[in-house]
């Protein structure tokens, strides 16, 4: 389970350095907490920050997450800012995912975790778009 979830958030880093770099994102530590004008953070740190309230977190695990995620979102902006193409992002995202997850994997519970590899898995039209893989189209 581990190593699905591993690869899971390595394909969304991948995938959120694309949405971002088209979108835009906020600068600084606060990014995690907000995008551009005051919208919800894109990308996989949003992703999974969309995914904290189903996980219902316990008041000892809530500040360590927020730690964690703010955290990344910092070291995201700095490998997106240094990296010109996407395939200089690739090594230094895996290793940032690998070590948010290690950390994510300390804080929360075998069930929380699995509710979040559930939650940030991207699903339909959007996911085939990002990847290039063609979605089934809905029967006329």
């Amino acid at each position: 389970m581990t190593r699905r979830f591993a690869l899971l958030t390595v394909c969304l880093l991948a995938l959120g350095v694309a949405g971002a770099a088209s979108a835009g994102t906020a600068k600084g530590a606060g990014a995690a907490k907000a995008g551009a004008k005051g919208k919800a953070a894109k990308g996989p740190i949003g992703r999974i920050e969309r995914a904290l309230p189903g996980l219902n977190l316990t008041t000892e695990q809530k500040p360590k997450v927020d730690q964690i995620l703010k955290d990344a979102q910092v070291q995201f902006d700095k490998i997106k800012k240094e990296s010109s193409t996407p395939q200089d992002r690739r090594p230094k995202l895996k290793e940032l995912t690998t070590g948010v997850n290690e950390k994510l994997e300390k804080v929360l519970s075998a069930d929380q975790l699995s509710k979040l590899k559930q939650a940030t898995a991207r699903k339909g039209k959007a996911a085939g778009a990002k990847t290039g893989k063609k979605t089934a189209k809905p029967p006329k």
